[in-house]
């Protein structure tokens, strides 16, 4: 038997289901930006949907982690 099979599963779903979950969340706030900000510049836009990112981020982490189970 290999020992920490279950801590490799970790190391590697982990990283990649945070990557995915912030990927598949980026244009959602992109296009919130756009439509808000329409005639602003890019990097207006792009602050704006990098705010949204992290203010969800804020809201969401401590309900993830709560462990009532």
């Amino acid at each position: 038997m290999i020992p920490f099979v279950g801590w490799i599963s970790w190391i590697f779903f982990v990283p990649a289901a945070a990557c995915i979950g912030w990927f598949l969340l980026s244009m959602p706030a992109f296009v919130l930006s756009d439509h808000f900000l329409s005639k602003r510049n890019i990097w207006l836009k792009s602050t704006f949907a990098a705010l949204l990112l992290v203010s969800w981020d804020v809201f969401y982490d401590p309900m993830a982690v709560v462990n009532e189970w």
